[in-house]
């Protein structure tokens, strides 16, 4: 037996991180709140992403650091609310329920499959709840059902084979956990039945084994089963306690409430091994319990209402350690508890409710370390506080106004332990004062403004006791004093006058003796002081902007001296000053602004600053911090100066106004190695994508978001998120994350710590591949990126048809733009010859017009001239014819051939031959169309019609004709007759419109 128990401590050995107490282990909460399911969990894995998953009694969970996602039965496929068992398998998740029978979870693709009890198929899963899975030597699915016993499952034909070990009604068929031993090929089973039992997977058949006569027999209902790697089996009970089994020597060893070691319950829940070896127990009632194997000792972790963070109840139900070394505690109404293995350790003491004996007030200004190693602590109005680690009780010590033995102020700013012993301390607005350490008396030094060798201020903020035994006082107010405790006298020191030099200011904050009987001054605004008590030369340094070399602030928060000699100075607001000698002051960078509230040198040379908001760890070689906060469980902040204490053990405290932190620097784990970011969700216009969901009636995710390789979107999808985390579940608010999207963001985007988010809006279409990456918790960042393509398709009006048809169409529109344009300018053209043509037509008219009218006018005078011509003739003729009367002979004869020659001018048609030329030249086939409508006029009516058509009047037509008036208009009704017209008609409209 002992071998076994050297073999698992030499398995364990190594240079593993150190760990804290299981007594005062620090846990988050994982809870109803956080959006867990339900606050009761049976079981819990972790996936190959690093992220938990978490059966309860309503629901599947999966968290991811900063979520859980819900797998319900009214929400998934999932066949009951009631989650007993998890197996991890590759890429499946089975899941054994209670009424529900067995569940399969494809996680790349979250696809489902079920497999529940058939009674018409004795093949089917089991009818009971499945309690328990696990895999065989072969990757063999292997089950055990409270009551079915166990059975194995045959994905080649969906069945399953079972094994009863007794009656299907008898205990022993009620298995609630396996465990496979692959030395032996079988099953380690635990049943409600006496003794622990193996199913060897050669033979398929049970096997019993029990402890001695006399002893406990294993006869409880529920066992959970650890194996570790020396072979033992580790078997815990409901009420019997925890049981270690060698299988080769069949030897049983049990652990209960009442054996030494001694559990805090015998209700082992589960059985774990940790990183260190140690077998962790899960109990109901009593907490987690942690053997060591190599000390035999048990430590407990439990509920304690005073202990900050501790486990928020002892019903643990589950245990799982995942790939970080976090330890998470599956529990009964309290959520999921987890221990997180590299999350800094910080004890946290604060202000205790009234009537408990803890710290007296929250805010805690000054520390020391007695020579018994006790830790004096000065409150801001609590007094002083005598702690003691060893057991972590308080003493307190208080001013009471009727009692001049007492402390005499509540607020103490300063503690310093001298040569001889005696503690002194300075407060505000009560003087100074000592205590015997071991008698507790207190000695009053009450302030007496001007009064020789007395104290002259009631604010003292800070003593040293010099190289010659005699205490330095600094004063707010009053500068600087010097005490001989032996004379008792007080005394200032060199206070600068208008004719003596010495100390500026009279507002002394901090004093410090160094290793060459130097004392340092600190001052509230003058900078720093240093009086060499050698040489007796005091000088001054303070801030000067054209010197890079001199102090970088006024203020003086903190000076201390390191292993190596050297004077570092905190300051307000201006940062932390390394003191060069003759170079002066090197300001350090990466404290640049803040205000340095405490310094403190660890072993390995490593400076642990308090600053106003953090305590960071400094290295000076390196020129590297690594800051700590209340993410890190550091609860006290703001701190206070000068409220830090390195021991001799090599724990510091840290004080602020929310108590103080209590850590070995040993124990804060610095992360190696830079997480995985991962994309855990992509949500368009708010709501979350799954793989295989349709969105808008399309597919969105090729796989399941965190094996997903491409997101495929459209132009109305204009505002998409993506949110991510990292597989490191350590502590994910302090995880920074870079992101870009390339197309789009010119460089990497950071988050805040804390933030895991990314939102676009609005952008244009195409691909572009979004890549994340994270940090470490303090700040490295890593070159693992997670990459994953969006493509976003264009609207239809920026796809090729759309364009190509665009086009054509506007080619079209062009072309008969450009026709519209032709025919426009050929109508124009049309027009504007139409127009020329018309103004050349009526030019045309008007000169044919004026040739009309001018040949009218010849017809008219030609007319008119053959008219007068007859009249003369006429005349003449009328005039000789009385003459013929008178006349004979030949001169009758004579005159009558000259009266026969006028007859014959007057009637001879040449005359009229000519006008009918013109005639038919101005007025062309007016005779033509008078003859073809009336062809029985005769040559006089032609005449007759062509003189009316030119418009001459009866008595012009008359002398024309050789006629009278009346003739004419004889000739006229005859000639209106042969025209057909009637009695109303008028013959000359009817003539002139024949053209």
């Amino acid at each position: 037996m002992a071998k076994s128990w050297i073999i698992l401590l030499l398995l364990f050995a190594g240079t593993l991180i150190a760990q804290p107490d299981w007594t005062s282990r620090q846990f988050d909460y994982l809870g109803v709140p956080q959006g867990l399911s339900h606050s009761s969990v049976h079981c819990m894995v972790q996936d190959e992403h690093g992220f938990i998953w978490l059966g309860t009694e309503h629901g599947l969970n999966w968290y991811d650091g900063y979520r859980c996602r819900t797998f319900l039965p009214d929400n998934s496929p999932l066949t009951d609310g009631t989650v007993f068992s998890l197996l991890l398998d590759g890429d499946n998740l089975w899941i054994g329920t209670r009424f529900g029978g067995l569940n399969k979870l494809h996680l790349p693709t979250l696809t489902w499959e079920s497999f529940v009890y058939d009674p018409e198929n004795p093949a089917s899963a089991p009818n009971y709840p499945i309690r328990a899975l696990s895999r065989d030597g072969q990757g063999n699915l292997w089950i055990g059902s409270d009551g079915g016993g166990i059975s194995q499952f045959h994905p080649d034909k969906q069945l399953f084979s079972h094994f009863l070990n007794g009656p299907e009604d008898g205990s022993a068929a009620s298995v609630m956990d396996l465990k496979y031993d692959p030395a032996r090929n079988a099953f380690w089973v635990g049943t409600g039945a006496t003794g622990i039992h193996q199913f060897d997977l050669n033979r398929y058949a049970y096997h019993a084994f029990y402890p001695e006569s006399g002893s406990p027999q294993l006869n409880t209902f529920r066992k959970s089963l650890l194996m570790d790697p020396a072979g033992n089996l580790w078997i815990g009970t409901d009420g019997e306690g925890l049981f270690r089994f060698n299988p080769r020597t069949q030897e049983f060893e049990q652990f209960h409430t009442q054996s030494s070691p001694a559990l805090s319950s015998n209700l082992v829940m589960d059985v774990a091994l940790s990183p260190h070896g140690e077998i962790v127990i899960a109990t109901d009632g009593g907490g987690i319990n942690a053997l060591d194997p190599a000390t035999r000792h048990i430590s407990q972790s439990q509920y304690t209402p005073e202990q900050h963070k501790s486990l928020n109840t002892n019903a643990i139900y589950s245990l799982l350690y995942d790939e970080d070394d976090n330890l998470w505690a599956g529990t009964f109404n309290g959520g999921a508890n987890a221990f997180k293995a590299r999350k800094p350790s910080f004890e946290q003491y604060t202000q205790t409710p009234l009537g408990v004996e803890g710290l007296s007030h929250k805010s805690v200004l000054a520390m020391l370390e007695d020579r018994k190693g006790r830790i004096w602590m000065g409150t801001d109005g609590g007094g002083i506080n005598l702690f003691h680690p060893e057991d972590g009780t308080f003493e307190h010590f208080l001013h009471d106004p009727k009692d001049p033995t007492s402390i005499p102020s509540n607020a103490i700013t300063w503690l310093h332990q001298d040569q001889e012993g005696k503690i002194w301390m300075g407060t505000f607005s009560g003087g100074m004062a000592y205590i015997d350490p071991e008698t507790y008396v207190v000695k009053r030094f009450e302030a007496q403004k001007d009064v020789p060798h007395k104290l002259w201020h009631v604010n003292v903020w800070t003593i040293q006791e010099g190289p010659t035994g005699k205490i330095w006082l600094g004063t707010l107010g009053e500068g600087l004093q010097v005490f001989d405790p032996e004379t008792g006298y007080f005394e200032p020191w060199q206070r600068a006058t208008k004719y003596v030099p010495g100390l500026q200011s009279l507002q002394i904050k901090f004093l410090h003796w160094d290793s060459q009987d130097r004392l340092w001054i600190g001052t509230d605004s003058d900078g720093i002081a240093c009086w060499n008590s050698i040489t007796r030369r005091l000088k001054h340094f303070r801030h000067d902007p054209s010197d890079p070399t001199s102090l970088s602030g006024d203020g003086i928060t903190y000076i201390t001296e390191d292993r190596k000699g050297q004077i570092w100075i905190g300051t307000s607001n201006q940062g932390l000053n390394l003191f060069q000698g003759e170079d002066g002051f090197r300001k350090i960078p990466e404290f640049q602004h803040e205000t340095i509230q405490g310094i403190l040198e660890d072993q390995e040379g490593n400076f642990w600053i308090t600053t106003y908001s953090a305590l960071c760890r400094y290295n000076p070689t390196q020129g590297t911090r690594i800051c700590f906060d209340q993410r890190d469980g550091l609860e006290s902040l703001p701190f206070n100066s000068p409220a830090t204490l390195q021991t001799r053990s090599g724990h510091m405290y840290v004080g602020g106004i929310h108590g103080f932190n209590k850590f070995h620097p040993d124990s804060i784990a610095i992360q190696n190695s830079v997480p995985e970011a991962l994309i855990t969700d992509f949500r368009i216009l708010g709501t979350s994508i799954s793989y295989g969901v349709p969105f808008d009636e399309r597919s969105v995710l090729n796989a399941h978001i965190l094996d997903a390789s491409m997101v495929d979107l459209t132009y109305e999808d204009y505002e998409f998120t993506f949110q991510f985390a990292s597989n490191d579940l350590t502590l994910p608010q302090k995880v920074q994350y870079a992101y870009q999207l390339e197309g789009f963001d010119q460089t990497w985007r950071y988050t805040a710590p804390g933030e895991h988010t990314a939102t676009y809006t609005n952008l244009r279409s195409g691909t572009y591949p979004f890549k994340v990456k994270a940090s470490d918790l303090h700040g490295n960042w890593g070159q693992m990126e997670h990459t994953i393509m969006v493509s976003i398709r264009p609207p239809f009006w920026e796809q090729a048809w759309f364009k190509i048809g665009v086009a054509a169409l506007l080619g079209v529109l062009i072309f008969v733009w450009v026709r519209l344009v032709i025919d426009r300018q050929e109508k124009l053209h049309q027009k504007k010859a139409l127009e020329t043509e018309r103004q050349l037509l009526k030019l045309k008219n008007e000169k044919l017009r004026s040739d009309n009218i001018s040949k009218t006018t010849q017809l008219t005078t030609s007319a008119m001239a053959i008219a007068h011509k007859n009249q003369v003739l006429n005349g003449v003729k009328n005039k000789l014819a009385p003459i013929m009367d008178h006349l004979a002979g030949d001169s009758r004869v004579g005159l009558q051939s000259i009266i026969r020659g006028l007859d014959q001018e007057i009637r001879d048609d040449d005359s009229w031959t000519q006008f009918q030329m013109h005639f038919d030249e101005v007025h062309q086939h007016f005779i033509q169309k008078l003859k073809s409508r009336h062809p029985q006029l005769t040559r006089n009516d032609l005449r007759m019609c062509s003189l009316i058509h030119i418009h001459l009047s009866s008595k012009e037509i008359a002398s024309i004709l050789n006629i009278s008036v009346r003739g004419v208009e004889k000739s006229r009704y005859r000639l209106k007759k042969k025209l057909d017209l009637g009695p109303d008609d008028n013959l000359t409209d009817y003539i002139s419109n024949l053209g």
